[in-house]
């Protein structure tokens, strides 16, 4: 799957998923009523309405109407059934998005559009690569013909842009359904029937994909925003009330369906209870059913500007940590926030990120610590970077915002004390009350260990020796309704503090954490590996560029999936051999540590090889 060149996405969606209560959002039963409901509905609806019409007992605009309202409602199941959100059971799944696709596009299957509607997925807003683009941005005379025939427009799709990469097995589904759709329009219009074919199904049919192309394609996706560069700008939400939220099948939270696509249409409204101030601070455009979304911000900027720096200081400030001051060369370096980052650009090409650690101004200072085990970017950070050397950086990105509170408990661990001391810069020149805590292995393993008592705020430090030992309970105490914890430092470090902040009901907008791992936010040492089938022996080559759940897919490998995105779980496989490189948000650190599982969708292998147990 296309990894969006967003780096905080995963990051983001990660603090939804660490929620005690996301279990309960995620799950999804073998059967569910609303899939069921609208599956066996809308059959009954048009099947009904018909009769009823053809036997004379029902008026032709009240039959348009409701055969229409069936056409629209029968294309929700196979839209969840795509993602395996209609059923916990991979075979009931498939069956009911089969099913109640039926009705909407007869012999389709939910693997056939399973194959086109994850291409729309993958590449939001992209004209080369979305087969829903033209729904978005043909010109507007052609809308009305675009909009009553999406069918023709995916047929045409596959043939130009997929036919050569699927497998024949998907070739093969998607002729015998376009065999059946032709077939069924030439043997009802030969027919005596064909003016009730064209009454009852054809032009109920056009009107319904009207409506639902405008609802879940044309609105919802502003033209100028993709996935790949602004997966928070691509779709919108639509204003509205909770009648139309039901109304329109919850495709008013569309924005959250492409975040976390695993998730079923009636529990959208809850990932925006449960998230609703992580998501929302996003910058996720806003609109109105007929009127377009207000303007909005898209952060291209922040990841297409880079400006040449220099190194004015270097110097060593603790264990393997070395501090790095950086001026612009050509003018001043552009302004930053408390707790924003910037990514380096390496003389090796790698790019890597780092928390600007000072106070704002209008220079930047990082800290880098060298990691023998590492990918080489911070020993190379160490080895070439000295004072006159000139590097490249980005604009600066802040996906670590301070929010309003009455008072702060920063806690770091290790090098996670970077963005604490923007933030206690930023807080103590404010006059806002605030507690740094500081936790580390030994006294000689404190970055800035020995500046820490120097600076005007050291009265609000706490060093914890050893921080494996930190208690957010005895240090900070049970949330209190007017506080935020921002904490900042390995996974492990970070996932026990946040486990022990839900223990004392600290609510999840009150719990802040900031991590760079390589997983979740460096593409630049993607290398090519080999996927084993531990059970049959056969092997695949993935590139560089490619997921391994695409290579499988394309194989015909059945692996369940849904997400794409790390953050659902649905493809997580066993590992019988390698280490692996995790990049999922979804899998506990345990599991990580042991290399027994990987998520297909995002993972790839460290060495340049690992046997599934497939």
């Amino acid at each position: 799957m296309t990894i969006t060149a967003n780096p905080s996405v995963r990051q983001v969606l990660a603090q939804v998923v660490r929620d005690p209560d996301y279990e309960a959002i995620a799950h999804r039963p073998t059967w569910q009523w609303p899939h069921l409901a609208l599956t066996a509905g809308s059959w009954a609806l048009f099947v009904g309405s018909t009769w009823a019409y053809v036997a004379g007992n029902l008026p032709l605009i009240v039959m348009l109407l409701l055969n229409q309202l069936a056409f629209y409602a029968c294309f929700t199941p196979l839209h969840d059934a795509v993602h395996n959100a209609a059923s916990g059971n991979q075979r009931i799944n498939d069956l009911i998005g089969t099913v109640s696709g039926t009705l909407l596009l007869p012999g389709i299957t939910t693997p056939v559009y399973r194959r086109l509607h994850m291409e729309h997925h993958r590449w939001v807003g992209d004209r080369q690569r979305d087969p829903d683009h033209w729904f978005v941005h043909a010109p507007k005379p052609l809308l009305p013909v675009v909009f009553a025939g999406p069918e023709w427009i995916w047929a045409y799709w596959w043939f130009t842009k997929l036919w050569k990469t699927c497998s024949r097995a998907e070739n093969l589904r998607l002729s015998v359904m376009l065999a059946v759709y032709v077939g069924m329009y030439v043997g009802f219009l030969a027919s005596p029937y064909r003016w009730d074919f064209v009454l009852c199904w054809l032009i109920p049919h056009w009107l319904g994909f009207f409506v639902l192309v405008y609802v879940f394609a044309h609105i919802q996706h502003p033209e100028e925003s993709t996935w790949q560069v602004a997966p928070f700008q691509s779709t919108v939400e639509l204003r509205g009330t909770k009648a139309g939220k039901v109304y329109w099948l919850g495709q008013t939270d569309h924005c959250i369906h492409h975040a976390m696509p695993h998730v079923p249409f009636h529990k959208y409204h809850r990932v925006w209870d449960l998230s609703d101030s992580i998501l929302r601070k996003q910058g996720i455009p806003e609109r109105g059913l007929f009127r377009g979304p207000e303007p909005f911000d898209i952060p291209r900027r922040a990841y297409d500007t880079t400006v040449a720096a220099r190194v004015v200081s270097a110097r060593d400030v603790g264990a393997g940590v070395r501090t790095f001051e950086l001026e612009g060369v050509d003018g001043e370096l552009p302004s930053f926030t408390p707790g924003a980052h910037v990514d380096l650009h390496l003389p090796s090409g790698r790019v890597r990120q780092y928390s600007l650690c000072g106070p704002v101004g209008p220079r930047y200072r990082i800290a880098v610590k060298a990691l023998l085990d590492g990918r080489g970017g911070s020993l190379e950070v160490h080895d070439v970077l000295t004072v006159g050397s000139v590097v490249t950086v980005s604009a600066p990105r802040n996906n670590f915002e301070l929010v309003p509170a009455q008072r702060y408990d920063l806690v770091a661990a290790g090098i996670g004390i970077t963005p604490m001391l923007s933030f206690a810069h930023h807080l103590h020149a404010a006059g806002v009350p605030f507690a740094l805590h500081v936790c580390a292995h030994d006294e000689a393993s404190v970055p800035f260990g020995a500046e820490l008592a120097s600076l005007p705020f050291a009265s609000a430090i706490t060093v914890h020796l050893p921080g494996r030992e930190f208690s957010l309970e005895r240090s900070v105490g049970r949330w209190a309704g007017v506080s935020a914890v921002y904490v900042c430092g390995p996974a492990g470090f970070m996932d026990k503090v946040g486990a022990e902040a839900a223990r004392l009901d600290y609510p999840i907008d009150a719990v802040h954490r900031e991590s760079f791992t390589a997983g979740v936010i460096d593409l630049t040492d993607t290398r090519p590996f080999e996927v084993v089938l531990g059970r049959s022996g056969r092997t695949f080559q993935i590139p560089a560029e490619r997921q391994a759940l695409d290579v499988l897919l394309e194989h015909d490998v059945p692996v369940p999936w849904s997400c794409s995105q790390g953050v659902c779980g649905t493809c997580v496989t066993p590992v019988l051999e390698g280490e692996v490189e995790h990049r999922d948000a979804v899998l506990a650190p345990e599991v990580k540590a042991s290399n027994c599982a990987m998520t297909l969708c995002v993972s790839r292998a460290k060495g340049e090889r690992v046997v599934l147990d497939l």
